[in-house]
Parts: structure tokens; sequence; C-alpha cells
């Protein structure tokens, strides 16, 4: 998906069904481009969401590290 199509799907406040194929540096790079595209259209960051950060659930999940994403002003 590109970053147009995943900042429509954010737009339009959908669930996310399907797994998206990337691995966590791709994933990472791809929501630096989203970044991007809202910094341009206005949005302002906020501040950042952390999740994961409780060890014992990771094997649960598959996640081997803490996971973060920006907040907005928008949101």
């Amino acid at each position: 998906m590109t970053p147009d199509q995943l900042l429509a799907h954010c737009d339009a406040g959908t669930p996310w069904t399907e797994p998206s194929g990337l691995d966590v540096a791709q994933a990472y790079e791809r929501a630096a481009q989203v970044r991007a595209l809202r910094i341009a259209r206005g949005e302002q960051p906020r501040g950042y969401k952390v999740g994961f950060t409780n060890r014992t659930i990771w094997p649960r999940y598959g996640v081997y590290a803490p996971v973060w994403g920006t907040v907005w002003n928008t949101t």
C-alpha cells in the first residue's frame, strides 16, 4: 500500500484487517512517509504513543521491542 493509500485509510477510520507484509524497518519507513504527508497538509505532531512496553506479552504477539507512533493534533 502506498503512503497516500495508507493516509486515506487512516482518514476513513476503518479497521486494519490485512497483514501489511512489511518488516519493522519497512513499517517505520512507511510511517515516516505518511508523517510527511500529514505535515504537508497542515497537521501537527503532538507527541508519541509507545506500545508493547510490557515484555511479558511480546511472545504472544510476535513483537520483540516496544513500538511507537505519532499522536497528532487531529487525532
